[in-house]
């Protein structure tokens, strides 16, 4: 039954990125996102970001694979998960949008 799931749920995300993107379909959903399924309580914030109306996602600037429900291969380095940033990773990263990094 799990399996069937995962592959349910693998469909669901393949198709949705196919078609342009998550947040284009719909608003996270930690049912539907995998990163929700564990940072769920961060939902109503995230959604309400100017990231999440942008249409960037956990996995755009974390890195990591979305599709997976296992947290060891979603959170994997193999997967570029990169975790939490510290301060000059914030203004490294985070710059590559927001401001001249070189400043």
């Amino acid at each position: 039954m799990e399996s069937k799931f995962k592959t349910i749920l693998f469909l669901i995300l393949l198709l949705s990125y196919a078609l342009g993107g998550f947040s284009t379909l719909w608003a996270v959903d930690e049912e539907s996102y995998s990163c929700m399924v564990c940072h769920g309580e961060q939902k109503v914030e995230f959604n309400q970001s100017i990231h999440a109306q942008g249409g960037i996602l956990c996995h755009d600037c974390h890195g990591g694979d979305p599709s997976t429900l296992d947290q060891d291969a979603a959170m994997s380095r193999r997967a570029g998960f990169l975790g939490k940033f510290n301060k000059k990773q914030i203004a490294f990263l985070c710059g590559n949008c927001h401001a001249d990094r070189k400043r």
